[in-house]
């Protein structure tokens, strides 16, 4: 008994009064849930002087969920065996469980290796065997649910034993003999409604389908059967009676042959089959992948199952673009040394694919999804970009020095190569890293899709900013229009000195007076300077809260920089000024130059 026990089977207030604890302790420690105040009362015996203050300060620890993503997923299938099933999953996962045991000779009977994905696969046949006996499976471990199941599985195949199928009637032949595939003709698809039948059928195929003789009878089950030309089984299917697909099983219980399943799908997409067309559930292949123990290889088959069923049944999958891209990110993320690697690289494009390809979807589906998983990965983009010019140190990238260059355009060049190094070299860093390289080649095949005009170009909001949307700010991307600097401002081309000084500083108030006041609108200023540039200010109280600075270039607005003084930023003064911009302005771009400070504000760098 440790020595919580020990207090407890006493009094814990008189244990806390023997610490020296006064009422107001007391009162808060005994008056919390059983946990805490086991917690609580052991930081007070190891900190006799603490205060009720420093008690509520004190962070416990979160209770870890010992149950990984995918068990949780398939134990949901099964609600009235759902406890016992996560129970042995973990069991088997943390190797707690003996299982198998060692036969005289030593040889086991599963594969150690494998018995967690063995009872994996066994589950949906134990399930059969509870839903007929209805057994207290508490005492069951994984090994005995599994005999226990393989022999009542028998026991109905057994029924069948020496039965025959009683003679075809064309009615019930739901197709063949004739197929699309010439080799397989003589074929055909049976409907299995007779109690002789159905016990024929499970002892044929060494399954309990002999057990369902009241289901079908009652009308909650349909039963197909696939046989060659001599009327033999090799695939059993289920539906329900909304003629859903229950379960695909060949000969005991197993995966149907590939060439059996590709007969089915020829039924399943034929214009004879006019009622069976989906799975009887909505899970999700991506529901079976765990993101503490996944691999790139799963996702991959995943992203396969979901387009090419073998069976051509429609699954309703929620799992998107989206969805794939942030538990290949997780998943990569939980490495010792997260990197972007190996077939990782291949899941953008695959789960690219896989929305277009998406069977039943429609093309307004597919492209909104598109459109949903293109902003994801730009916003994955700009997140990477501010987090790099934020934490990167940068200095041994050595800055030129404006009196070792002649004249000002030389120093210009030699600063703007610096930068593009740094860009550079920030950009391949980050294209390791499984955010960055994620959201880059993502974005590279939905481009190149684009250019092939397999995709289509389409109106994106700001992602910052809810204006009148469009498109305007996309091609900051695509314009490389340089703004030319005012000699009376100061800086050079493209780089207008707004960014650089204090918007309330004198020499940038001396020049707003030089500029003509076109209009207000609330707080919100626009003036007009020379050679065509202009601004707009938020002002309180004469003091510049922040500023938009632009020019008038061949028939566009080009914005040029932005600036919202320190104190005030975060308050939403940046965002009015877009607003107001856009309401006043039309074909507005940005250019090459805008400041980091305000491409932040609009979403793009």
């Amino acid at each position: 008994m440790n020595w919580y026990k020990r207090i407890v089977a006493q009094d814990i207030t008189a244990y806390l009064e023997s610490l020296g604890a006064d009422p107001t302790i007391i009162q808060f420690i005994t008056s919390q849930e059983p946990s805490t105040s086991q917690l609580l009362t052991n930081e007070f015996r190891k900190n006799p002087g603490s205060t009720v203050e420093q008690l509520q300060q004190i962070q416990f620890p979160q209770k870890m969920n010992p149950y990984t993503d995918r068990e949780i997923n398939y134990a949901n299938r099964y609600p009235e065996m759902s406890k016992w099933i996560l129970y042995s999953l973990k069991g088997l996962r943390k190797g707690i469980q003996p299982w198998p045991p060692q036969d005289p000779g030593g040889e086991a009977d599963f594969d150690m290796r494998n018995n967690y994905e063995i009872f994996y696969g066994k589950i949906p046949e134990i399930k059969d065997w509870y839903n007929s006996i209805k057994p207290d499976l508490t005492p069951y471990s994984p090994e005995q649910a599994i005999a226990a199941s393989d022999e009542w599985h028998r026991a109905m195949a057994g029924k069948g034993e020496g039965k025959e199928y009683e003679p075809t009637i064309p009615q019930l032949t739901i197709y063949g003999p004739e197929w699309k595939n010439p080799e397989w003709n003589g074929w055909t698809i049976q409907k299995v409604i007779s109690e002789n039948d159905l016990l024929a059928e499970g002892n044929k195929m060494d399954h309990c389908v002999g057990d369902y003789c009241d289901r079908v009878k009652e009308g909650f089950s349909i039963i197909y059967s696939l046989r060659d030309p001599e009327n033999n089984p090799h695939i059993t299917l289920e539906t329900n009676d909304f003629h859903d697909v229950t379960q695909i099983q060949g000969k005991s219980n197993s995966i149907p042959k590939p060439e059996y399943r590709a007969m089915i799908k020829e039924w399943i997409t034929s214009d004879k089959n006019t009622n069976v067309e989906n799975y009887s559930d909505d899970d999700s292949p991506f529901d079976e992948i765990s993101t503490a123990y996944g691999t790139a290889e799963e996702i991959l088959e995943a992203i396969e199952r979901t387009v090419n069923d073998d069976y051509g049944l429609r699954r309703e999958v929620d799992t998107d673009g989206v969805d794939v891209m942030n538990m290949a990110i997780e998943i990569m993320g939980r490495a010792n040394q997260p990197s972007y690697w190996g077939d990782f690289q291949q899941i953008p494009e695959a789960s690219i694919d896989m929305i277009l390809q998406m069977p039943h979807a429609s093309s307004e589906w597919k492209a909104d999804k598109i459109k949903e998983l293109e902003q994801e990965l730009y916003k994955k983009e700009e997140e990477n970009w501010d987090w790099a010019t934020s934490h990167w140190d940068m200095s041994y990238f050595e800055r030129p020095d404006e009196e070792d260059y002649a004249t000002p355009a030389e120093f210009e060049a030699a600063e703007e190569k610096v930068m593009e190094e740094e860009s550079d070299y920030m950009n391949e860093e980050l294209r390791k890293t499984p955010s960055g390289g994620y959201a880059f080649d993502g974005l590279a095949y939905i481009n190149e899709l684009r250019k092939q005009g397999l995709i289509p170009e389409y109106e994106m909001k700001l992602p910052s900013v809810v204006g009148k949307g469009g498109n305007w700010y996309k091609k900051a991307y695509k314009e490389d229009i340089p703004v030319e600097g005012d000699p009376e401002i100061g800086g050079g081309e493209g780089q207008l000195s707004f960014t650089v000084e204090e918007p309330n500083s004198e020499r940038t108030m001396m020049q707003h007076g030089k500029e003509a006041l076109e209009f207000t609108d609330g707080p919100i200023e626009k003036y007009n300077g020379e050679y065509g540039s202009f601004r707009y200010l938020y002002r309180e109280n004469n003091q510049i809260i922040g500023a938009v600075q632009g020019v008038y270039k061949n028939d566009k607005t080009i914005l040029s920089n932005m600036y919202v003084i320190p104190e005030r930023r975060g308050q939403g003064f940046g965002t009015q000024l877009i607003s107001i911009i856009e309401k006043y302005e039309e074909d507005i771009v940005l250019s090459r130059f805008f400041s980091e400070e305000g491409a932040k504000f609009f979403g793009v760098r």
